[in-house]
């Protein structure tokens, strides 16, 4: 069955998609609405792009837009799961990505399996712990949360273990150019990531809603899941959250 794929791109990037595509054969059509920023038909296959980024796709065109990818450098993704349900682990995850990584990412459908999660998890991260360069991951059982939570600190530990993340892919790599985390509070994540990213020599971004933005962060979602998933199937079921 033939797969519509989508990323986002910066604003820039969308007349060079367009230009690129026009170049390779396709022809510009109607658009069908005031968000749309073009179509273009090349061979039957679709493309549309909207006024936000959005890239929406035919799944044989996805060599054209991972083009737009490249040149980006190594960059490191990071995400969290868990942290706001009863049951089960705290998963931090941190994927690093260079161009072939993201154009694998593009080609796969990687922004449909973050949105439609539990059907295609294992598949993609399996997919995704492929193409990566590095991958680091930190586990916080119910158990060790309860230990060492205590009522207002609970962003004080994601930014400690978020850091944990990244120091094992620092472990891996020798160097990055970006670190990008979907954040949520900024001055701790500052505090503990930007040392760290310094010795990557990698800018660090901060950025609320970053895994619907950057293939990186959204890989790390992913592979988070996947690896929380599998340990509730395993049995860490047991609450983090005291019901006294």
């Amino acid at each position: 069955m033939v797969k519509q794929l989508s990323v986002v791109l910066p604003r820039e990037k969308l007349g060079e998609l367009k230009e690129l595509l026009l170049k390779s054969g396709g022809q510009e059509i109607e658009r069908r609405n005031e968000y749309e920023e073009y179509r273009i038909d090349l061979d039957g296959r679709v493309l549309i792009a909207y006024s936000t980024g959005t890239v929406v796709f035919h799944e044989d065109l996805a060599t054209f837009v991972s083009e737009m990818f490249k040149g980006l450098g190594i960059r490191v993704g990071m995400d969290e799961v868990g942290k706001g349900e009863a049951e089960g682990p705290i998963v931090v995850c941190a994927v690093a990505l260079d161009d072939d990584g993201r154009r694998k990412a593009v080609s796969f459908g990687l922004v449909e399996s973050k949105m439609s999660r539990e059907e295609r998890t294992k598949e993609v991260a399996a997919r995704i712990r492929e193409a990566a360069l590095a991958i680091g991951t930190v586990v916080i059982s119910p158990e060790e949360f309860r230990a060492v939570w205590r009522r207002g600190n609970l962003n004080e530990l994601l930014a400690n273990w978020h850091a944990r993340a990244l120091e094992s892919v620092i472990s891996s790599l020798k160097r990055a150019d970006k670190v990008i985390v979907d954040s949520f509070d900024e001055r701790r994540l500052k505090e503990k990531l930007e040392p760290l990213a310094r010795k990557l020599g990698a800018e660090l971004i901060l950025e609320k809603g970053a895994d619907r933005k950057y293939l990186e962060v959204a890989a790390a979602s992913i592979v988070a899941n996947e690896v929380r998933c599998s340990l509730m199937e395993r049995g860490m079921r047991s609450r983090k959250w005291r019901t006294s």
